[in-house]
């Protein structure tokens, strides 16, 4: 007997896909954390804008390869829906490597969290998702306790790396914000997105590359070993982080995955902490356990009415 619509098999539907969706969003950001230092390592050796244009090319190779092996049919009208904000992620992307260069992977990565309030802010005015007071209290914790980690690193020494921080975690928000929508509408596959914005991002880049400015940093030529190898691996961890971001925004609502991948300031800054280390403080110790308890908070909750356990979604699998 077929059950009626908001019976208990919308029920079992929405919390499965929460449940999915959770578990992609915390592999999103686990992978997401070691993008910062295999930046940081391409940039001993090249410029931010070099080290992003080659990551970029390399990733969008990656993407269009998955697309070549799934046999993906990618249809021109989705493309042109999801190019304008493709574009503002290609700016964030390199924003985001100018960050870098100027604060450091750990402070950078803190500066991400940044994200998470500016997300909030697009789900429920893009997205139209209820945020909620719970929602929005882990918004706040989350937020906080980036600032708290964040204390006494690089950041004051920095404003125009602080700028660059509230930059490429803007751009990422709105173009992120944006595409979801679209992709909720209208089924288009997370590979389709991440090639997409990969491929953009190369172009961009590479016609910045070919401008005659100066940037500092060594020129694409300059290349070690290790620096190279800094390009591929950030490529690949980049387009996985994406691939598993944009599926967990299928499966649960924008802002409480983002609380979740929030967690990567912690987790990067553990996994640059050898390399790049900074001084651990009872401060940034409480800040570090407030952005894992809100991002554990977010999943343990149960959905909503308003989780998208039932928009249109494509696995990977």
């Amino acid at each position: 007997m077929k059950r009626p619509p908001g019976g208990h098999g919308d029920a079992d539907a929405a919390d499965l896909g929460h449940e999915q969706g959770t578990r992609l969003a915390w592999c999103s950001a686990a992978t997401n954390a070691l993008a910062p230092l295999f930046g940081t390592i391409a940039m001993e050796r090249f410029s931010p804008l070099a080290a992003a244009a080659l990551t970029a090319t390399v990733g969008a190779v990656a993407a269009l390869m998955v697309l070549l092996v799934r046999r993906r049919r990618v249809e021109v009208q989705n493309l042109r829906q999801l190019l304008p904000w493709s574009v503002l992620h290609g700016i964030g992307y390199l924003l985001m490597f100018v960050c870098l260069f100027l604060v450091g992977p750990v402070t950078q990565s803190i500066l991400g969290r940044l994200y998470v309030v500016q997300a909030a802010i697009v789900g429920n005015l893009v997205l139209r998702e209820r945020l909620g007071l719970r929602n929005a209290v882990l918004v706040g914790v989350a937020l906080v306790g980036g600032l708290l980690w964040g204390s006494g690193g690089e950041l004051a020494s920095s404003l125009l790396g602080f700028a660059a921080g509230v930059g490429f975690t803007g751009c990422f928000a709105l173009a992120n914000g944006k595409i979801t929508q679209h992709a909720r509408a209208a089924n288009i596959g997370s590979d389709v997105i991440v090639g997409l914005n990969f491929s953009v991002a190369a172009v961009l880049l590479g016609i910045l590359i070919l401008l005659p400015i100066e940037h500092p940093g060594q020129p694409v030529t300059g290349g070690s070993a290790a620096a190279i190898g800094g390009v591929f691996a950030g490529a690949i961890a980049s387009v996985a982080s994406l691939l598993m971001m944009y599926e967990s925004f299928k499966r649960m609502s924008f802002a409480q995955s983002n609380i979740i991948r929030s967690a990567s300031a912690v987790l990067g800054a553990l996994v640059a902490w050898p390399f790049y280390a900074r001084p651990l403080t009872a401060v940034s110790a409480a800040g570090a356990i407030l952005l894992l308890a809100a991002a554990m908070l977010v999943s343990r909750k149960k959905p909503d009415s308003q989780t998208p356990s039932a928009f249109p979604r494509t696995d990977l699998t």
